[in-house]
């Protein structure tokens, strides 16, 4: 390997790691930013990630009853011109959680399907 792209050597690690009592610099996403013109989410929302049955009921049973729902789509890029770009994450939130949904292992689950079709069922 390179020694460039090592841990070792790499800023981004070292960042994150180098004082176990310290906040972090960086998560799971990348740097975490102290600019006030970012936008945070409000300290009582719960953010959920959802990859199996169980999880997509305990989040049908939160939304069912909002007002007011936001969603978001995220796709994997391709570069082939023939290759078709399909959504992985699907994100679905009320004012108090928000809901990401991994679309590639629920793919072509009939309890997600009818969660998220009756949530969008004008009654």
């Amino acid at each position: 390997m390179h020694e460039k792209y090592s841990l070792k050597n790499n800023e981004r690690w070292k960042n994150a790691t180098s004082d176990p009592g310290a906040p972090p610099k960086e998560d799971f996403f990348g740097p975490i930013s102290s600019d006030p013109n970012c936008m945070k989410l409000a300290p009582d929302v719960k953010v959920t990630f959802v990859g199996n049955e169980e999880q997509v009921i305990e989040m049908e049973e939160v939304l069912r009853n909002s007002t007011f729902l936001g969603l978001n789509a995220k796709s994997r890029h391709y570069f082939y011109k023939r290759k078709r770009q399909v959504p992985v994450l699907f994100q679905i939130c009320n004012k108090n959680a928000a809901f990401l949904i991994d679309l590639v292992a629920l793919a072509n689950n009939a309890v997600l399907d009818k969660v998220l079709t009756s949530l969008f069922e004008n009654e």
